[in-house]
C-alpha cells in the first residue's frame, strides 16, 4: 500500500498532469508569447518608418511602395532576430527571405521551445505578418510532388514553389526539346524571338491583361535585382528580347488548360530567383533547410553574373523537381534533355540567357544556342492559390487542382 501511495505522489509531481509540468507549458507558451509580441512590434513600426519613407520625397511610385515597405518590414525583424534570438526558453528563427542586402521573398519565421512550435510568415508586400502556417507554406513542403494538370499533350506536372498569391507547376520532364530562342522564320541566325524592349519587365510585362479569355491579374514578380539594375532604363539588347519573350504569358499560352481558371498563365521557365526560391524550401540529409545564398552574390551592372550554386545538385525526386535530371536525361523521372531555359538574363553577354543543368549548374547560353546534352524547355504554369487544394497535416500534405482538363 505504501508503494502504490509513493508510485502515485511521484506521479503527481513528474507526470504529464503535474504541476511542474503545467508550469514549465505555460512558461514555455509565455515565452512564444513574448517573443510574437516584439516581433510585432518591430514589424509595427518598421511598416509604419517605411511608409513615411516610401511616400515623402523618395520618389518611389505606387506600384513599389508595397514591395519597398514589404522589405523593410522584413529586414527589421531578421536583424532583431540575428541580433538576438532567443526570449527565454523559445529560439526564434527566420528563413526564406534571401539575405538582408537581397530580400526578395516572404520571410518564414519559427518560434520553438522543448514542447510547442509556432510558425508565422511576412509578406514581401505590404510586411504583412501572421500566424500559423499558411496555404503556401503547407503547398512548398509538397514540392515535386505530382499534380492533376494536363495541357499541351504534356500529362505529368509536379509542385514547383508556392508563394502568397500562386502554385507554380513544371513538367516532370523536359516539355520541348533542342529549343532554342532564336527566331527560325528569319534567316539571320542572330535575331531572337519576340521583339520587344522592356523597362522593368516584371511589372511591365505583367501587368492586369487579358489573354485569350483569360485574365492575368498578377504577374511573376521574381525579376527584382534585374529590374532594380534597369531603372527606367531600356535595354534593348537581343538578351533582353529573348527574356522578354520567355516571361510574357502571352507567347505560352498553348501551356495553359482549356478549363484553367482566370489567373492562370504560363512563361517559358522559372527566372533564377524563383530557381532559388524553390531550392530554399528544400531540406539537407539533416533536415535543415537549404540555402540559396549564392543567388544573391553574383549581380553585376546589368544583369545576372554565370553562377554555380554550390551544393545544388540532389538525386532525391523532390530536388529532382527543381533541377532538369541527375543522369543523362533517360532516368525514368525525367528525360529529353539534361539542362533547361531559365526566364533571366545574363550579364556576361548581350546574347545571353541562363540556363540551369542537371549537375545544378546555373550558367548561360547565347539564346540561338542548344547546349551540348539537350537544352530544352520547361514551361512553368501558375495557377491562383485560391483553386489549390490541400489536405491532410504538417508533414504529410497532399496537393490537388480544384479543376480538371475538360
Amino acid at each position: 500500500m505504501l508503494l502504490i501511495l509513493a508510485g502515485i505522489t511521484i506521479n503527481a509531481l513528474t507526470g504529464s498532469d503535474s504541476a511542474p509540468a503545467k508550469a514549465n507549458e505555460a512558461e514555455q507558451q509565455n515565452d512564444i508569447g513574448s517573443a510574437k509580441d516584439q516581433i510585432a512590434l518591430t514589424a509595427t513600426n518598421a511598416k509604419l518608418l517605411a511608409y513615411d519613407t516610401a511616400y515623402v520625397g523618395n520618389g518611389i511610385s505606387s506600384t513599389e511602395v508595397s514591395n519597398s515597405v514589404g522589405r523593410a518590414v522584413i529586414k527589421a525583424v531578421a536583424e532583431q532576430i540575428q541580433g538576438n534570438n532567443q526570449v527565454g526558453k523559445a529560439t526564434i528563427e527566420i528563413t526564406g527571405y534571401g539575405t538582408l542586402d537581397n530580400i526578395n521573398n516572404d520571410a518564414k519565421i519559427t518560434i520553438t521551445t522543448r514542447d510547442f512550435t509556432e510558425k508565422g510568415t511576412i509578406t514581401i508586400e505590404d510586411g504583412i505578418l501572421t500566424w500559423g502556417e499558411s496555404k503556401a507554406d503547407a503547398v512548398n513542403t509538397a514540392i515535386g510532388q505530382v499534380v492533376n494538370y494536363s495541357a499541351n499533350n504534356v500529362n505529368s506536372w509536379r509542385v514547383f514553389y508556392a508563394d502568397n498569391k500562386q502554385m507554380f507547376i513544371i513538367p516532370t520532364g523536359i516539355a520541348e526539346s533542342n529549343y532554342t530562342l532564336q527566331d527560325t522564320s528569319v534567316t539571320t541566325s542572330t535575331v531572337p524571338k519576340g521583339n520587344a524592349t522592356y523597362t522593368n519587365y516584371s511589372d511591365d510585362v505583367f501587368a492586369s491583361r487579358t489573354i485569350g479569355t483569360k485574365t492575368v491579374t498578377y504577374g511573376l514578380t521574381y525579376n527584382s535585382r534585374w529590374k532594380e539594375k534597369l531603372g527606367n532604363n531600356k535595354d534593348e539588347s537581343n538578351r533582353s528580347i529573348a527574356t522578354a519573350y520567355m516571361c510574357d504569358p502571352a507567347n505560352w499560352t498553348r501551356y495553359v488548360a482549356n478549363n484553367a481558371p482566370d489567373g492562370t498563365y504560363a512563361v517559358g521557365g522559372p527566372t533564377k530567383e524563383l530557381l532559388a526560391a524553390a531550392w530554399e524550401q528544400t531540406k539537407d540529409a539533416s533536415g535543415n533547410y537549404r540555402s540559396a545564398g549564392w543567388q544573391s552574390s553574383d549581380v553585376e551592372a546589368g544583369g545576372y553574373e554565370n553562377n554555380k550554386p554550390s551544393g545544388l545538385y540532389s538525386s532525391s525526386p523532390i530536388q529532382r523537381t527543381i533541377l532538369p535530371t541527375t543522369t543523362n536525361g533517360n532516368d525514368g523521372l525525367f528525360n529529353n534533355g539534361t539542362s533547361y531555359w531559365l526566364a533571366s538574363p545574363s550579364s556576361n553577354d548581350s546574347r545571353q540567357v541562363c540556363l540551369v543543368d542537371y549537375r545544378g549548374y546555373v550558367e548561360d547560353l547565347a539564346y540561338y544556342g542548344i547546349y551540348p546534352g539537350n537544352l530544352g524547355l520547361r514551361p512553368l504554369v501558375s495557377i491562383p492559390l485560391s483553386h489549390v487544394n490541400v489536405t491532410g497535416s504538417e508533414g504529410n500534405y497532399s496537393v490537388s487542382l480544384d479543376f480538371v482538363e475538360d
